[in-house]
């Protein structure tokens, strides 16, 4: 947009001048001395009107004739008058086909009064009811205030709490010390049962050798007593015999 007229107000330097559009292409041929031709492609390359989008500038040599500057700006602006006045005609039909669609905008909104009318007997009430509910928001208002005030004593106590957990803290890592002294100590008194259960598992070997030994002591002394039951029966019975004998010769039979 507008790529054409911003070139040609830098061909004042030029001997020749023409811009032409080409499908989505611009052309534009120029002619004059080597340092004007120059200065001129350089401008094309580094500048470029706000709305135009410029994907690439290619340039090639030109051996046919070309329009003197002051012809083509002639031409350039014979041209936008008639696209001017061109337009101006379209856009009268067009003023004539709005200000059609005013009046007739106008009789809507005629009608739409009177809803306006009712609507702004609506809006009052809105009205007293958002009086209404600004002064809860007071209320609210100052409900959050208490509340922030609130939170800051909570905010305080926990900031006390938190130094108790610091203490507690420090507290639970001198017990985790002596539990970590404790599970030596553990590991030392393991160590000390299992040596005194293999003290105990021999003690028990013994015990069962002696009971063993026992076992058979017993049924040894149990011999014995029968073996002295059998001596002492028989003593008492000799006895019995003798004193008999003796009561038979001395009469007392």
């Amino acid at each position: 947009m507008g790529y054409r007229l911003f070139l040609l107000e830098r061909a004042k330097g030029l001997v020749g001048f023409e811009a032409h559009n080409v499908g989505r292409d611009l052309v534009v041929l120029i002619e004059g001395d080597e340092t004007a031709v120059k200065n001129f492609v350089e401008f094309a390359r580094a500048e470029r009107p706000p709305t135009a989008r410029v994907s690439e500038v290619r340039v090639e040599g030109y051996e046919g004739i070309v329009d003197r500057v002051e012809n083509f700006r002639s031409n350039f602006m014979l041209w936008q008058m008639v696209k001017l006045t061109t337009v101006g005609v379209e856009m009268r039909d067009d003023i004539k086909v709005m200000l059609k669609k005013q009046d007739e905008t106008i009789e809507e909104v005629r009608k739409v009064g009177v809803g306006v009318d009712k609507v702004k007997e609506e809006v009052s009430k809105v009205r007293v009811e958002v009086a209404k509910v600004k002064e809860g928001v007071d209320e609210v208002k100052e409900e959050v205030k208490h509340t922030r005030e609130e939170v800051g004593k909570v905010r305080e106590e926990v900031g006390k709490v938190k130094e108790e957990v610091g203490k507690v803290g420090a507290q639970v890592g001198g017990v985790k010390e002596e539990v970590g002294r404790v599970r030596d100590e553990v590991v030392k008194v393991k160590e000390e049962v299992g040596r005194t259960r293999e003290e105990v598992r021999k003690v028990g070997t013994e015990v069962g050798e002696v009971k063993e030994e026992v076992g058979r002591t017993r049924e040894e002394v149990k011999g014995l007593r029968q073996d002295l039951k059998s001596y002492m029966d028989e003593r008492f019975r000799r006895l019995e015999e003798d004193v008999r004998m003796i009561k038979a010769k001395i009469g007392l039979e």
